[in-house]
């Protein structure tokens, strides 16, 4: 049975509504599924007119009509409680099937502070790491530049040996420095 059918068993009673209320919502509900059945079977007759020789097609009308989902169809004409569909009773406890349990009003205050603390804590975190990590970039670019000025005495003391031996070698050397590494 369908739970809008549950819906009108429940309240229908007696060739009767129990109240207008239910009746109005019912009707609304009617309205919903069959607009919702239309644009379904409109859909599968422009699928059914595009391809009339796909299987996967066929297959689907051979396994049974189109669903609909009709507690969304509930839900938007009644609304919703925690832990309550109207029209339908009490859902399942979010405990009893393993789901965290709902945080309370009062403690709202708590939670957020909670979580205020643990942003600020990890922000801090942030900021020690990146200023650790600049402060390792520039012991490194420093050192870099260290070994690139050692070389390039050496390479100057090796031209001079080269040109007191009698041979006369002619190496530019670059003048500027390359930029250093961006910082991030």
């Amino acid at each position: 049975m369908s739970p809008i059918d549950c819906f009108e068993e429940r309240h229908f009673k007696n060739n009767s509504w129990r109240n207008e209320y239910t009746q109005q919502k019912y009707a609304k509900m009617i309205a919903s599924r069959e607009e919702a059945l239309t644009q379904a079977q409109a859909q599968a007759q422009v699928h059914e007119i595009a391809d009339p020789m796909d299987p996967a097609l066929s297959a689907e009308f051979v396994v049974g009509p189109i669903s609909i989902d009709e507690y969304a169809i509930m839900t938007q004409s009644l609304g919703t409680r925690s832990r309550w569909q109207k029209g339908i009773g009490s859902l399942s406890r979010l405990k009893s099937v393993g789901g965290p349990r709902a945080t309370s009003i009062s403690n709202v205050a708590a939670v957020q502070h909670k979580h205020t603390e643990t942003i600020t804590s990890l922000k801090q975190q942030l900021a020690e790491k990146d200023a650790e990590h600049q402060c390792k970039l520039e012991e490194h670019q420093a050192e870099t530049q260290r070994h690139l000025n050692d070389q390039q005495q050496l390479l100057q003391s090796l031209i001079a040996q080269l040109g007191n031996n009698g041979l006369n070698i002619q190496l530019s050397l670059p003048t500027q420095r390359p930029p250093p590494l961006p910082s991030q």
